[in-house]
């Protein structure tokens, strides 16, 4: 009986064993296998068709940016929840749908259109839980690609309604972290500002276009080195001091989206002109820090390493700057960067090297792979 209780285990064990070795070697193996042949394009419109043709692949089968490092153990991650969360989920998803929205054809459209009756429910309220501020940049995709803004104002409003929630006193939003939350993060601006604008316009309530642009300013006061426009991840409000490094690509990638989104979103007047002042001044200044290969690290100024999703980001804002002061050299700085995330795409379209999720202040990813999140912006960014 001892004997045959001891057997039991030892099958129990080798079965969790291999369950969880097998779990991190079909990942591995499948990764390593994608990688082969990467960035082997002959030409430009290949490659393009090939990101779009992924872009919808995600749409309704997007991969998990994972919470962690772990690239062992993961089946045990699954197990605990901490492999995927929601929110991070939520703006991967909103920048694929952006990507494809920008493409304005019908197919985009249909896919779109099933896409948000994934999300939204009949009566135009959310059908997942809605209560954390990294959901503003969903609510941007949904409300800007829908032709009826009335039917799916609920979830909107809803949105709002969490965004008052995180409004605290010196007038800024939190990092869903309440009210009384005195830690500001550059993230917020990517996430709420466009949206805030767009709420603004679309329906008629000009004080969210003050809120936005609010953000913007506040932020430029107290986030950026001095003399620059590097922005810190994150300041402390009380004490006016930096928490963590300036420079960190994809915080740059969040600065430059709330601002030329907002931008985009408004009409003309002293607001717009004040934006526009903005992103001159980091346009000139990102252009300096290009790498020879058109990307852009993952410390933008340097010392990092290149990194996709903040190079899928400036390509895409340089694209709308050159369009904007209608300056050549902004076109070469964009088309170096799609240069770039072109040698870094795999056979199915797939962009590689983007920076995992950050941990927290000052605790960056070690994991470079693809996300959704720099496969949308770089179809935000084709010409």
């Amino acid at each position: 009986m001892g004997v045959i209780i001891v057997l039991v285990i030892l099958i129990i064990y080798a079965v969790i064993t291999i369950a969880f070795w097998g779990t991190d070697a079909s990942a591995n193996l499948k990764r390593n296998m994608r990688r082969r042949g990467i960035g082997r394009w002959g030409e430009r419109g290949s490659w393009k068709r090939a990101v779009v043709e992924c872009a919808y692949d995600w749409l309704f089968h997007t991969p998990v940016v994972q919470q962690t490092d772990s690239q062992r153990y993961v089946l045990l991650d699954k197990l605990q929840g901490k492999y995927k969360n929601a929110t991070i989920q939520s703006w991967q998803t909103a920048c694929l749908v952006l990507g494809l929205d920008h493409l304005q054809s019908e197919r985009a459209c249909q896919e779109i259109a099933k896409w948000r009756e994934r999300v939204l429910s009949a009566d135009g309220s959310w059908k997942q839980q809605v209560d954390k501020v990294d959901y503003a940049m969903l609510a941007y995709a949904v409300l800007k690609t829908s032709p009826h803004p009335e039917q799916v104002r609920p979830a909107m409003n809803r949105m709002v309604e969490v965004l008052e929630n995180n409004l605290c006193e010196d007038g800024m939003i939190s990092y869903s972290q309440g009210k009384h939350s005195l830690v500001r993060f550059v993230d917020t601006l990517g996430m709420v500002c466009p949206f805030l604008a767009l709420y603004a316009k679309v329906y008629q309530e000009p004080k969210y276009i003050e809120l936005a642009v609010s953000q913007i300013r506040k932020f430029r006061e107290f986030g950026m080195y001095e003399g620059t426009q590097l922005a810190c991840h994150a300041f402390q409000v009380k004490k006016g001091l930096p928490l963590s490094i300036y420079g960190w690509g994809r915080g740059q990638a969040w600065y430059i989206l709330g601002l030329m989104d907002t931008y985009l979103e408004l009409e003309d007047g002293p607001d717009k002109l004040e934006l526009r002042s903005y992103i001159y001044e980091a346009a000139q200044c990102y252009r300096k820090y290009q790498n020879k290969d058109g990307s852009f690290g993952s410390i933008i100024q340097g010392g990092g390493q290149p990194e996709s999703s903040a190079t899928a980001a400036l390509a895409y804002f340089f694209r709308q700057v050159y369009y904007i002061f209608e300056n050549d050299i902004y076109r070469q700085v964009a088309d170096g960067a799609l240069s770039y995330l072109m040698s870094r795409t795999m056979k199915d379209g797939a962009i590689d090297g983007c920076q995992g999720d950050t941990h927290g202040i000052g605790s960056f990813s070690q994991v470079y792979d693809v996300m959704p999140f720099a496969q949308g912006l770089t179809v935000r960014a084709f010409f």
